[in-house]
């Protein structure tokens, strides 16, 4: 049965509850305390048999990783092996050229001999050529004498003795014209070896031409080979990615993953396909078809499948699909080929992920439970996303440390030493203990001694020098986290490189890398997770305290105007946050007051990130960068975000929805209102006229894929308004919060309902709607994080 209890803060205390200032304000024993309901003996051993269920699950999946890593790891080693037949293939590559090196230097010393042999060869030509001319003076001679050996022989008959002196003389000249064979003789064989010679050359080039031919086809081969190396290289890589996106397929069974053969046949669908369609493999072939081409919605799916399987690369493309019950849903779907040995196509994957929406809750509690089995689930969630925020702690680029209360260090992140170089242990010992005794510069030392003593967030910029001596800006925020006592129990410190951005005197800019959250299953015994409560008690109270830190407080809010705020988180942490920030006149511009109800990408711990960023976001762009119009605010901000999660590089898709407003004086007592809007309207009401008005956001998110290809931009709609006029911001938690009936709330109630209680006293309008909204949504579960913000001009 029920029970009811008397709620005070002294109760909260004694039994170790954290209750928000605004249920305490109402007191008394009426108050309604979810999750505080008996559990019956059956309906806990229920829950059990679901965790034996849940253990045997895990178990399963577990085996299937481990199978895939043996693949994966002989996978590893054929490709090892095909490596080392490379490397051997590359050795024997490298004798082969070493040989022709040897080979083009043998080359190179016959063509020295051979230009030798040449300039002796034109040396002999030389002396041939002198010797013939001296042979044709010779001839020319001989003639001579010969008309004068004919005279002789006339005058033989006159006188013997004149003959004998003529045969004398004609021995002479035989001797002279034997001497003259003899040249002639010496020419031919110069001849002969000049033309002998000749022969050498042209077998010289012959062989020349030929050794030139055999290394042409050297090279050729070794050029084959090594793109056969290179293809061989290429095929592993592919085949190395194929087998990733193979687990991922695997791990991410929340997407909707589908096996076709080559021609688009459906050959499978996983569970996560049945859940966001309806259809199983049966039904989707019986009721829409076979294949890909005839079922999917996409105008280019033919084109998309075609270039698939022409380039044998993914193809992403988004299209609007149906599903088995009516519903149409955004899909984002990556086509993957999947090759054989011999590059054909011989299957293709499909991986389909819901866009449409933010991810509701995976089911909802229709029954109220046992207090502390309620309190065991609760807690265990919150462990899981302050893991996840642990992972974040620890993945990002950012520098985190953590002090005590005075400023000494005691821990330190892997971002940290990735940015100054130290780690923990050199950082106490080579550099100082203490964030104050490290700094040099008095205003980052009086800032800091502020934040301890003022307990208040603080950030500066001061130039720092890394481990290696390298010169770098940092920007530092420091939020000191307090006790129940308000005792500041230790100071958290979050610093970005921003060292590019101030040497170009632009924006500081944060990088952090893709955050990676995977789901890890946590399987714990009952007995366990009580003996855990008080240590996640304490782990939840310091998350939200962090949380807490970065929110204006309700006196900052209410300082000017007057202010009604409703703030429930679904979670012990909020994706939703609110934002204030005053300008005074200054330099000739007017004052300003800006007022903002922002809703992040999801709820919980990953929500609650994303605030953090916003919030951070929002007051460097307001209160450093002097930007003062709302749409040139919302311009910067989504500019950021996709830059400090690297939307552009990643699948990151987180972003969120923004409502905000400026306000300053007009002339004759009226009150100027600016509005800008990413997918959130404004709601004012004028009293003069009772009636209630609405102005539509630009259909933008801040940040996400999306965004990418909606080119609208964000504009101003500047409203005048008078004394008594009221501005409603809020978040889509109360439009979207279902009754037991499975209705939304909707924006129509809410209109109806804000002009009925318009001309109420604030606090009472706050009171009305916070009262038709636990009347409509009764015992059902908060869907999502809710922030209303009402003021009065």
């Amino acid at each position: 049965g029920q029970k009811r209890f008397v709620l005070n803060s002294k109760v909260a205390r004694s039994a170790g509850l954290i209750i928000g200032k605004e249920m305490l304000k109402y007191g008394g024993s009426d108050v309604e305390l979810r999750g505080m309901i008996s559990k019956t003996e059956k309906e806990l051993e229920e829950e059990r048999k679901k965790l034996e269920l849940q253990r045997a699950e895990l178990a399963k999946q577990v085996e299937e990783s481990e199978q895939l890593k043996i693949e994966n790891r002989l996978e590893r080693i054929e490709n090892e092996r095909q490596k080392e037949i490379n490397r051997e293939q590359k050795k024997e590559i490298e004798n082969q050229k070493q040989e022709l090196e040897e080979k083009r230097q043998q080359l190179t010393s016959v063509q020295v001999d051979l230009l030798d042999q040449v300039e002796k060869l034109s040396s002999n030509t030389k002396i041939l050529e002198k010797q013939e001319n001296e042979k044709k003076v010779q001839e020319a001679s001989f003639l001579a004498k010969q008309k004068e050996l004919e005279q002789l022989g006339v005058e033989i008959a006159e006188s013997k003795e004149i003959i004998q002196n003529k045969d004398l003389t004609l021995g002479e000249q035989s001797s002279q014209i034997e001497t003259q064979r003899l040249v002639i003789f010496g020419f031919v064989v110069l001849i002969l070896l000049v033309l002998f010679l000749a022969y050498k050359t042209w077998k010289s080039a012959k062989l020349r031409k030929k050794i030139n031919n055999e290394l042409r086809f050297k090279n050729d081969d070794i050029n084959r080979k090594n793109e056969e190396i290179l293809t061989q290289q290429r095929q592993t890589d592919l085949l190395n990615i194929e087998l990733e996106k193979l687990s991922i397929v695997a791990s991410k069974t929340d997407n909707a993953v589908t096996i076709l053969d080559s021609k688009g046949n459906f050959e499978w669908v996983n569970v996560g396909f049945t859940r966001l369609y309806g259809y199983t493999l049966q039904l989707l072939t019986h009721e829409l078809g076979d294949n890909i081409i005839e079922v999917s919605s996409n105008k280019d799916i033919k084109d998309h499948f075609n270039r698939c399987k022409k380039e044998k690369q993914t193809v992403v493309y988004e299209s609007l699909n149906t599903t088995r019950d009516g519903r149409e849903v955004w899909i984002q779907t990556s086509l993957t080929p999947i090759l054989d040995t011999d590059r054909n196509v011989r299957k293709l994957i499909t991986i389909e992920t819901d866009i449409s929406r933010i991810k509701k809750a995976e089911q909802e509690i229709h029954a109220q439970h046992e207090k502390i089995l309620e309190q065991s689930k609760v807690l265990e969630a919150t462990n899981k996303e302050l893991e996840k925020l642990s992972l974040v702690a620890s993945e990002t680029d950012n520098a985190i440390t953590i002090m005590d209360a005075a400023g000494n260090f005691q821990w330190i992140n892997d971002g940290h030493s990735r940015l100054y170089g130290y780690s923990y242990v050199q950082l106490i010992s080579e550099y100082s203990r203490n964030i104050i005794t490290k700094h040099t510069d008095k205003e980052a030392t009086a800032l800091i001694k502020k934040c301890i003593e003022q307990k208040v967030p603080v950030t500066y910029e001061t130039p720092g020098e890394t481990r290696d001596g390298k010169e770098i800006w940092v920007q530092t925020t420091i939020t000191p986290i307090t006790d129940n006592q308000e005792n500041v129990k230790s100071l958290i410190s979050i610093s970005s490189d921003i060292s590019k951005l101030k040497a170009a005197e632009l924006s500081i800019r944060q990088q952090s890398e893709e955050l990676i959250i995977q789901k890890d299953e946590l399987v714990i015994q009952n007995d366990f997770i009580e003996q855990q409560n008080e240590s996640i008690k304490a782990s939840i109270t310091y998350a939200k305290t962090i949380q807490n830190a970065i929110l204006p407080p309700y006196e900052e809010l209410t300082q000017f105007f007057n202010v009604f705020l409703i703030y429930k988180p679904k979670d012990i942490v909020s994706g939703d946050f609110y934002w204030y920030a005053h300008l005074p006149a200054k330099d000739g511009h007017t004052e300003k007051f800006y007022y903002a109800a922002v809703d992040c990408t999801g709820h919980g711990v990953p929500g609650a990130f994303m605030s953090m960023i916003g919030s951070r976001l929002l007051n460097e762009i307001v209160n450093e960068r002097k930007v003062t119009k709302p749409s040139q605010i919302l311009t910067h901000m989504d500019k950021e975000i996709k830059s400090v999660l690297r939307q552009e590089e990643t699948d990151n898709n987180d972003g969120m929805d923004v409502s905000l407003c400026s306000i300053e004086k007009g002339s004759n007592g009226s009150v100027e209102m600016n509005f800008a809007g990413a997918k959130r309207p404004l709601y004012y009401y004028v009293k003069s006229e009772k009636s209630l008005k609405y102005v539509k956001g630009t259909r933008k998110t801040i940040g996400g894929t999306q965004a990418r290809h909606n080119t609208e931009v964000f504009i101003d709609n500047k409203i005048t308004l008078h004394k008594g006029d009221l501005i409603y911001l809020s978040t889509d938690g109360l439009i979207d919060q279902s009754s037991p009936e499975r209705v939304r709330y909707g924006s129509p109630r809410v209109i109806q309902l804000l002009q009925l209680i318009g001309d109420f006293p604030l606090q009472e309008q706050s009171t009305a709607i916070e009262k038709s909204m636990l009347e409509f949504q009764e015992h059902e579960q908060q869907r999502d994080d809710i922030t209303f913000l009402g003021i009065e001009v």
